[in-house]
């Protein structure tokens, strides 16, 4: 499995990530990307599944760009724990923002 757009520049340091997803994803991560800061894609035509995600240990911020299906933001959230990260944070709407939270259980298992 490969990484996802820009995983290959990520500085292992980096306590945080943001993942863009959308339709409109990719000119938001290439702005994030030019200024060296940490920034993963999900690209609007693949699925998650796909990747390997380089998040283990790190808090992870899901940023929508453009249009993407809300309802598979939790199933995300899920494979970014099962990569290892130790929070996962989303903002999302187009026309109103929601910031959903979620926190990875010590009993859970990924």
């Amino acid at each position: 499995m490969k990484l996802p757009p820009f995983g290959k520049r990520l500085d292992a340091n980096s306590r945080e990530i943001w993942v863009y997803f959308g339709t409109e994803a990719w000119n938001a991560a290439r702005y994030r990307n030019k200024r060296k800061l940490p920034v993963l894609l999900l690209p609007p035509d693949r699925d998650p599944q796909n990747f390997r995600w380089p998040v283990a240990g790190k808090e992870v911020l899901l940023i929508q760009q453009g249009q993407h299906d809300i309802l598979k933001i939790p199933s995300l959230a899920n494979l970014f724990f099962a990569y290892g990260a130790t929070v996962v944070r989303c903002v999302y709407g187009e026309t109103q923002f929601r910031v959903v939270y979620y926190k990875r259980t010590a009993d859970e298992v990924a």
